[in-house]
C-alpha cells in the first residue's frame, strides 16, 4: 500500500502513522546531503532512531542518481523574485518608518521595529519560509543602519539596542517560521480540497457509466483532473489474465481522447497491461515515450490500461498529479469491473429467461399440443375404423370434433408464432382504414363454435367512424380477448363487446387537435382476477389461479399486448363491479381522411 504523508515534521508523520498501522519495522535510505545540512536543518534518520521507541529502523543504501532528484527540485524552487520581493518589502518597511519618524518625532524605536515584523509576517504569508528569514536578515540590518544611532551605520553603542535588534531578530525568524508553516498548511489544505472535489467530480460521472463507451461522458472530469489527454484501454470481456503459454490478451480501445496513440505507445501500454506495472513517461520502464501508462488492477486480474499525456512537456510527473492518476486508475478499475458484473448479470438473465422460455415452451408443446392433436386422432381413427356403422349424427359429431380441434390447434400455432415475431421484433404493421364492425363480425364468424354455448353482446354505436390499424393483427387481438373470456364465461352466461371514439383528454404535443382514441372493451361474467394480477397476467406463459385448472398456453393475453402497443395503445384489465373480468383497449387515431366524390358522381 502507498501512501503519501504531508507535514513539517517529517520524522513525526513517519512515526504517527507506523504506530496507527501497527508497523513494527522501518527501512529508510541512507542520506547523502551534507552534514552541514543536517546540522542547520536536521536529520530525519537521526529523529526517526530517537523517537522509533519499539519500532526497528534499517538503514540502506540509496541509489546517488535518485538522491539528486531533490536537489533539482529545490534548486526550482529557488525563484530569485521571491526574494526580490522579500528586499522590496524590507524597503517598503524602511520608507514607512522614516516618514513615521519625520512625522512622529518622539516616536520610540521598539515602535518602529514593529513595522519589520509585519513585513517579515506579510512576506512569509505570501512568498514562504526562505524569503521570510531573508526578510528578518535584512529587517535587522536596516533597522539598524536607519533607526538606531548613530544613524546610517552598523554601529551599535547602547547595549540596550543589541537585546532589541536580537530579540527583534528572533522573532521575525519565529514569526516567519510559524507563518509560513500555517501557509504551508493552508495551501496544502486547498490542494487536497481540489483534489477531493475532482474525484467527487469523477466518480459522479464513473457512477453513471453503464458501458464501456459511456467512459467517453468522464472525459471532461478526467482530462481536468489529470492535467492532460486520457487514454483508456480495456482488455477483452471475461478473464483478463493471460492463459499458460499465450501472448497478453489483445486490448479494445476506448475512445475517451480524440487523438489516437502512436504503435509505440500502444506498444508500451500493452507492456503496461501484461506486466501490471506502470511505463512510459517519467518511469524507468520505455520512458521515450510521452504518454505515462498505468495499469487498472483489480485484486485478481488487470481489466485494462489508463494513459496520460501532459498538457505540457514534462520529464515527469509531479508526487501529487502521480496520486491522482492512481487514484482515478483505481476508480476505472472498479467501474469497468462494475460493467462487467452488469453485463454477465444481463446474460446470466437471459439465460434464464431464455431457459424459462424453452421449458414454457416444451410445456405448452407436451401437453395443450397433445390435447386437440389427441382428440383429433381419435376421432379421425374412429371415423376410418367404425365409420359405416356409426349414425350419421355421431359421424358428424365427429367431425366437428375434428374440425373444431384442428380450429384450436391453428390459434395455438398462431400464438406462439405470433409470439416468436414480437420477441424478435420482426412484426411489421400494415395499417389502413377499416371498419370496425366488419372485423367485430369477421372475428364472431371465426369463433361462432366456440361462442354458441355463450350469450354475445356486441354493442358498437352508428356513428363510429373508421378506425386506422392492422386487420389481421387486430383480428388476433379480439379473437384471443374473447377465447379468453370464452373460458371462463359459463355456458349461457354474457360477454360483452363494446367499443366507442372520442377525443383525448390530453393532447401530446405531435398530436393534432382534431386525433381521436378508440377505445374497445370486452367483458365476461366469470370469476376475476385475483389481487394483484391485473398486469402479471399479460406476461408471456404466465397462468393465473382460474387457468392452471384449463388448457392454454399463456402466451394469447401477452400477445394481445404486444399488438396494441406495437400501435402505440395500451390494454388494461381489471373486475368488473357486478362480477367477472374487463378488459379495456385504447387506441390513438389519426384524423380521419376526407372522401371527396368524382366530379361525374358528385353531379348525378
Amino acid at each position: 500500500e502507498v501512501l503519501t504523508l504531508a507535514g513539517e515534521d517529517i520524522a513525526g508523520e513517519v512515526i504517527a502513522c507506523a504506530h496507527e498501522r501497527n508497523v513494527t519495522k522501518i527501512i529508510v535510505g541512507k542520506t547523502l546531503q551534507p552534514r552541514w545540512r543536517d546540522l542547520l536543518r536536521g536529520s530525519i534518520l537521526y529523529e526517526l532512531a530517537r523517537r522509533c521507541g519499539d519500532i526497528d529502523i534499517y538503514i540502506i543504501s540509496g541509489d546517488a542518481a535518485a538522491s539528486r532528484l531533490p536537489e533539482r527540485h529545490l534548486e526550482a524552487k529557488l525563484d530569485s523574485r521571491r526574494y526580490a520581493a522579500a528586499l522590496a518589502a524590507v524597503a517598503i518597511c524602511t520608507l514607512i518608518g522614516l516618514v513615521l519618524r519625520q512625522l512622529l518625532p518622539t516616536i520610540g524605536v521598539v515602535n518602529l521595529s514593529m513595522i519589520y515584523l509585519a513585513g517579515v509576517v506579510a512576506v512569509a504569508s505570501w512568498h514562504g519560509r526562505g524569503p521570510s528569514i531573508v526578510a528578518a536578515l535584512a529587517g535587522v540590518l536596516a533597522f539598524n543602519f536607519f533607526f538606531t544611532q548613530p544613524y546610517y551605520t552598523f554601529v551599535v553603542r547602547d547595549t540596550q539596542l543589541i537585546f532589541t535588534l536580537a530579540a527583534m531578530l528572533v522573532t521575525g525568524l519565529v514569526v516567519s517560521t510559524l507563518t509560513s508553516r500555517l501557509a504551508f498548511q493552508a495551501e496544502l489544505s486547498r490542494r487536497r480540497e481540489r483534489q477531493t472535489a475532482a474525484l467527487e467530480q469523477l466518480l459522479r460521472s464513473l457512477v453513471e457509466v453503464d458501458d464501456l463507451p459511456g467512459l467517453v461522458r468522464a472525459r471532461d472530469q478526467l482530462e481536468h483532473l489529470l492535467g492532460g489527454e486520457v487514454f483508456v484501454l480495456v482488455g477483452p470481456l471475461g478473464s483478463v489474465e493471460p492463459s499458460p503459454g499465450e501472448g497478453a490478451p489483445v486490448l479494445t480501445m476506448v475512445e475517451v481522447s480524440p487523438a489516437a496513440l502512436s504503435p509505440h505507445e500502444r506498444a508500451v501500454a500493452d507492456w503496461s497491461f501484461e506486466h501490471r506495472e506502470s511505463a512510459g513517461l517519467g518511469t524507468d520502464t520505455l520512458p521515450s515515450v510521452s504518454v505515462l501508462f498505468v495499469p487498472l488492477l483489480l485484486p485478481t486480474a488487470t481489466c485494462g490500461v489508463l494513459g496520460v499525456r501532459p498538457a505540457a512537456p514534462v520529464a515527469r510527473f509531479p508526487p501529487e498529479q502521480m496520486r491522482l492518476i492512481e487514484a482515478a486508475a483505481g476508480q476505472i478499475a472498479i467501474t469497468i469491473a462494475r460493467i462487467r458484473s452488469a453485463e454477465r448479470a444481463r446474460h446470466a438473465q437471459l439465460a434464464f429467461e431464455r431457459e424459462q422460455l424453452r421449458s414454457a415452451l416444451l410445456s405448452a408443446v407436451s401437453h395443450d399440443f397433445r390435447t386437440p392433436l389427441a382428440a383429433i386422432a381419435g376421432a379421425g381413427s374412429t371415423l376410418a375404423e367404425s365409420g359405416h356403422a356409426l349414425s350419421e349424427a355421431t359421424r358428424k359429431e365427429l367431425a366437428d370434433s375434428i374440425v373444431a380441434e384442428s380450429d384450436r390447434l391453428n390459434r395455438l400455432v398462431a400464438n406462439l408464432l405470433d409470439m416468436t415475431r414480437l420477441e424478435a421484433g420482426s412484426m411489421q404493421l400494415d395499417r389502413q382504414w377499416y371498419s370496425l364492425a366488419e372485423i367485430v363480425g369477421e372475428v364472431m364468424r371465426r369463433l361462432s363454435r366456440l361462442l354458441e354455448s355463450k350469450r354475445v353482446a356486441i354493442r358498437l354505436p352508428d356513428d363510429l367512424p373508421m378506425v386506422y390499424l392492422d386487420e389481421l393483427l387486430f383480428h388476433q387481438v379480439l379473437a384471443n380477448l374473447l377465447e379468453n373470456a370464452a373460458r371462463y364465461t359459463p355456458p349461457g352466461a354474457e360477454i360483452i363487446l363494446s367499443a366507442g371514439y372520442w377525443p383525448p383528454s390530453g393532447l401530446a404535443a405531435d398530436r393534432k387537435p382534431d386525433n381521436g382514441l378508440l377505445w374497445i372493451e370486452c367483458a365476461d361474467s366469470g370469476p376475476g382476477f385475483p389481487p394483484g394480477d391485473e398486469t402479471r397476467i399479460f406476461e408471456k406463459f404466465y397462468r393465473g389461479v382460474h387457468e392452471r385448472t384449463r388448457s392454454g398456453t399463456g402466451l394469447g393475453l401477452a400477445i394481445c399486448r404486444g399488438i396494441v402497443e406495437l400501435h402505440g395503445g395500451a390494454i388494461r384489465a381489471g373486475n368488473r363491479p357486478q362480477g367477472g373480468a374487463q378488459f379495456r383497449i385504447e387506441l390513438p387515431q389519426p384524423p380521419a381522411p376526407k372522401l371527396s366524390l368524382p366530379a361525374e358522381l358528385a353531379a348525378s
